[in-house]
């Protein structure tokens, strides 16, 4: 008896310290609530991945900022973009709708002072600040994704060798400064280094400049951080893409970089589609084998609809199909809420939009009927280009795809659609198409409404306009040709999809 009761003390004392061990490593109580410690050293990008659920954005908060940098602290910067305060009684919210992740983005640029040395410094005053804000987030068990937001003017790509130099530099000195005062917190937090760092000569234009530059300002953070040491040395670190864009060429040339610790890195993307069902898979799909390519883990640390989704029945459906959808394929996902017209969160009143908390928080995959889907192009798109009001012209010179039915190049709207779904997926030769130009025509073929532009986009649902009964949608390359042979090859190995779908 003795001998049993002996044995079964030290099964109840060896529970206790797996249930403590795995709480360390998850940062959370088994309410799912509540401050535990989390150790820099003991975590990894994937045990981060396995205790996530979903995440939130403080987005134009911290990050907000007005005219140029002045040299202060600029603390009154926080309320600029129309948001209050951040209060602690916010943060608390938030982590009472089920987020166990926050994302806070910081400008950093605009809290900057000189010193003797011609150096750029981050004021102690903004610091303190963003600290007490990440600590709101902190005490109540929440993970922190903190990054460099809107810092644009300092931190940028495709820049000349010289400029580009002093862009590190400054990446150098700013990150040290960040690290350093946060280097006290343990394992909740961790640093995404930057936020769509742009090609400053092109603008969000890939070139192999920018994207061999980008990597080398990715190593400079990952360089800058470790050499901080303390949690600092262990921290996990999550790496953007180029423009933190997901098209074949960034995810391509993209190089994770060289760590002194391994799985400690993450990668990230912003991915705002608004494919409501089962088309928005290959997307992930190929987010997924690019995190497996280069070894780390992804987050999309930005996605989200707004206030005006169209169908706007479908704004809840979207949310809880892009979360299942990511989580199959192995992404987490930070919701981008900005206070206004992506808000979920009301910071003033604290309420929230329940039905999509709902719906984020208990994510099911939504699955349309296929037949309902126009996404076979192979034999029914004309070689063709638009005229400003639409009418189709020979375009040999450049070289567009009509989505068409017919030889008309218009494609019917089903009678009692009220909104036009468009997806486009593209790889390799074919990373730069877009959709450029929709237009809507009544029943006597007179031009109701058009929209889009020589940008272009591989994604967006389009409230259908009254009287609207057809409809002529545009593809090409604004920046070289594209050949007949190169569409039909195209078409048939499937590195152009178009979908087209009528809700």
């Amino acid at each position: 008896m003795i001998r049993g009761r002996y044995i079964r003390r030290l099964l109840s004392i060896f529970t206790v310290v797996i249930m403590i061990s795995t709480l360390r490593i998850t940062g959370f109580a088994a309410s799912g609530s509540g401050r535990s410690s989390v150790s820099a050293a003991d975590i990894t990008a994937q045990s981060f991945m396995a205790s996530m659920n979903t995440g939130w954005n403080l987005g134009n908060s911290l990050d907000a900022h007005h005219k140029a940098a002045a040299g202060e602290a600029n603390l009154g910067q926080e309320t600029i973009w129309g948001n209050p305060k951040v209060t602690k009684e916010l943060i608390d919210f938030v982590r009472s709708k089920g987020f166990n992740t926050i994302r806070v983005p910081v400008n950093w640029k605009y809290h900057t002072y000189t010193d003797a040395n011609g150096q750029l410094h981050v004021h102690p005053e903004w610091l303190a600040r963003v600290k007490e804000v990440v600590n709101y987030c902190i005490a109540d068990g929440m993970y922190v994704i903190m990054d460099s937001h809107h810092d644009n003017k300092m931190f940028y790509v495709g820049a000349d060798e010289g400029d580009f130099a002093s862009v590190c530099a400054k990446a150098t000195t700013i990150w040290t400064d960040i690290a350093t005062y946060f280097n006290d917190i343990d394992g909740h937090l961790i640093f995404e280094a930057f936020n769509e760092v742009d090609n400053v000569k092109k603008g969000r234009t890939f070139t192999k400049t920018a994207a061999d530059q980008m990597n080398q300002l990715n190593q400079v953070f990952v360089n800058t951080v470790r050499s901080t040491g303390g949690n600092n040395a262990q921290r996990l670190l999550i790496i953007p893409t180029l423009f933190h864009q997901y098209s074949d060429d960034v995810l391509t040339s993209f190089v994770l970089p060289k760590d002194v610790v391994p799985g400690k890195l993450l990668t990230a993307v912003h991915f705002y589609s608004q494919v409501v069902d089962q088309y928005l898979d290959q997307d992930f799909a190929r987010l997924q084998q690019f995190a497996s390519r280069v070894g780390a883990p992804m987050v999309i640390t930005e996605w989200g609809s707004t206030n005006k989704f169209s169908p706007s029945g479908y704004r809840t459906i979207h949310a809880s199909n892009y979360i299942a959808r990511a989580g199959a394929r192995g992404l987490k996902c930070v919701y981008w809420d900005n206070g206004v017209e992506y808000a979920i969160i009301d910071r003033k009143n604290y309420t929230a939009r329940e039905d999509m908390i709902q719906a984020m928080m208990n994510p099911t995959p939504f699955t349309a009927d296929p037949a309902t889907a126009l996404d076979n192009w192979s034999s029914s798109y004309l070689y063709m280009g638009t005229e400003d009001n639409g009418a189709l012209k020979e375009w040999d010179s450049w070289g567009g795809m009509v989505l068409s039915q017919g030889e008309s190049g218009l494609i019917t709207i089903p009678q009692g659609a009220s909104s036009l779904s468009m997806q486009l997926t593209v790889s390799g030769n074919m990373a730069r198409q877009k959709f450029h130009y929709v237009y809507f025509y009544n029943d006597s073929f007179g031009l109701v409404d058009k929209l889009g532009n020589n940008f272009g986009f591989v994604g967006k649902n389009v409230k259908i306009p009254e009287g609207a009964t057809s409809v002529r949608i545009i593809i090409y390359n604004a920046f070289e040709k594209t050949s007949k042979e190169s569409y039909d090859s195209a078409l048939a190995n499937g590195t152009i999809k178009p979908v087209v779908k009528f809700y």
